[in-house]
């Protein structure tokens, strides 16, 4: 995907007369002076950015030929990236390398990271209802090619390509552009006819992101907690009427899901005014996917309720256990009520490298992998609470606490079991049209999924080395820093406090790592 500027707003006639349009709806002004027809407007967005795949596709394989005259055995380009096709093993590998993607080849510096970005945290599905979506790249055409939107994605595309070839001369320059985002946004941020604005916003949402593909110390995961609190600051002065358009709903959405997985991971409660405005937000929302996503929501905010209520001696309430079935039986009507079509199928494998407990899931497309997870680890989460509230109780409910048990075994195995789709693993005949391309969005996904399988209180040294291995895979093919730390952190048998007390005594904390 190449960015190719902001293209003409003008109408066919005005651009080719080169005259100015007035761009008025339905007819311009001067197609109406000339008494003809206006044929309309482009769609900014498609025009944007070009697909220039096929072409890189042709390039690489006409390289290729001239190298070797024959292909190597078992092996095609499909999408600018080397597939394997093994016809005999259960599972069909499409590992990445830097050396086999498009941005590989010689282009400049900057736009290989932009592509890298498009590629790997755009969804190019419009059902998604997770994620950026579409609604980056429309934001995106409208800033300055020197805002700091623009920059924060070069950041993080640099950053994900250092990690991908082990630059460090490439991560220099993506610091660099991270330090010159951050002197932009803060002029924005002083700038009341800009510190509210979309491009802002998601500017600082983004930098959360750059925290994640950087991740070394705990340094990082505070300050992308910061970014997401700078984030809600910014959404209260854009208030509720940020929420009468579909684009301001989106960008609420992302803000949402990142500040309650924050909220979760530091027993918090969620602020009142996020709350009432999601509230809000989905009176006014259409989108059946997401009406879906946001059913979640009040029902996580009630898990980060309690969760934050292990701190006061109210947790010892025998009302606790009555909240938590509650909050669990309202989870399983939520993933009960996924329509058939975003619904997983389970395929067993002998493959021990890459399936772990002898299945695998194989999804409708790989971006909804996310919402799924969220679901185990809120599930996770709530029964370990159970667990734990038993331990701590004199009620002596031996029924829930097996199945409570039972259920924590079958959600981890869940967890790993999402894990080969995201590195574009497929079933042999699997089903028609069902094929994935590794994205490094899906793949912070299950950064903390897979952290909370391998810390686990009955995780088996067998589940903790799995993990170990496919964080590591995430970092090596993907370029997420982060996931090669939390490999290292698990490595020393330390276990974070992030998902439990991160954020209480952070600077005690920095010597774990």
């Amino acid at each position: 995907m190449v960015y190719c500027g902001v293209p003409s707003k003008a109408c066919a006639y005005c651009r080719g007369k080169r005259t100015k349009c007035d761009q008025a709806v339905p007819s311009c002004g001067q197609c109406r002076r000339a008494h003809r027809v206006c044929p309309g407007y482009r769609d900014e967005q498609s025009l944007a950015f070009r697909d220039e795949t096929k072409q890189v596709v042709k390039k690489v394989q006409a390289a290729k030929a001239v190298k070797s005259n024959t292909a190597p055995h078992g092996r095609d380009i499909i999408n600018g990236f080397d597939s394997v096709n093994e016809p005999e093993s259960a599972l069909v590998s499409i590992d990445r390398s830097a050396s086999s993607s498009p941005w590989s080849l010689s282009m400049p510096l900057e736009e290989q990271a932009s592509c890298f970005f498009f590629h790997h945290f755009v969804s190019d599905d419009p059902s998604t209802p997770i994620g950026y979506a579409k609604f980056l790249p429309k934001i995106y055409n409208f800033d300055s090619a020197y805002g700091s939107l623009a920059g924060v994605v070069t950041s993080i595309g640099l950053a994900g390509l250092s990690n991908l070839k082990s630059s460090p001369e490439t991560m220099i320059i993506a610091r660099k552009k991270h330090t010159a985002v951050l002197r932009s946004l803060n002029s924005s941020l002083q700038d009341p006819g800009t510190a509210a604005t979309d491009a802002t916003f998601l500017t600082v949402l983004l930098l959360g992101l750059f925290e994640m593909v950087t991740c070394t110390s705990p340094q990082s995961l505070r300050s992308w907690t910061n970014h997401i609190h700078g984030a809600k600051a910014i959404a209260r002065i854009r208030g509720r009427e940020q929420l009468q358009s579909p684009l301001g709903r989106q960008i609420f959405s992302y803000l949402r899901n990142q500040l309650v997985i924050d909220c979760i991971q530091r027993r918090l409660v969620v602020p009142p005014e996020i709350i009432e405005w999601s509230e809000y937000a989905s009176e006014l929302e259409t989108d059946p996917g997401r009406v879906r996503e946001s059913a979640m929501f009040p029902i996580l905010t009630r898990l980060c309720a309690l969760r934050a209520m292990r701190k006061s001696e109210t947790y010892n309430d025998p009302a606790v256990l009555t909240i938590a079935k509650s909050i669990d039986a309202d989870l399983v009507e939520w993933v009960d009520a996924i329509p058939p079509w975003l619904r997983y199928t389970t395929k067993t494998s002998d493959d021990t490298e890459n399936v772990l407990s002898g299945f695998y899931h194989v999804y409708p497309n790989i971006w909804i992998v996310g919402g799924y997870n969220l679901y185990r680890c809120a599930c996770i989460l709530m029964h370990e609470l159970i667990v734990h509230w038993l331990d701590r109780s004199s009620v002596d409910d031996l029924q829930q606490r097996q199945s409570s048990e039972a259920i924590l075994a079958k959600l981890s195995a869940e967890i790993c079991a999402s894990v080969p789709c995201i590195f574009g693993q497929i079933a042999k005949n699997g089903p028609p049209n069902v094929s994935y391309s590794p994205k490094a969005a899906t793949g912070t996904w299950v950064l903390w999924p897979l952290y909370l399988a391998a810390t686990m209180n009955s995780a088996t040294p067998t589940t903790r080395a799995w993990v170990i291995t496919q964080l590591d895979r995430l970092g090596r093919i993907m370029g997420l820093q982060q996931a090669t730390t939390l490999a290292a952190v698990l490595r020393t048998q330390k276990e974070l406090t992030a998902w439990d007390r991160f954020g209480t005594r952070i600077d005690e904390e920095v010597n774990e790592w």
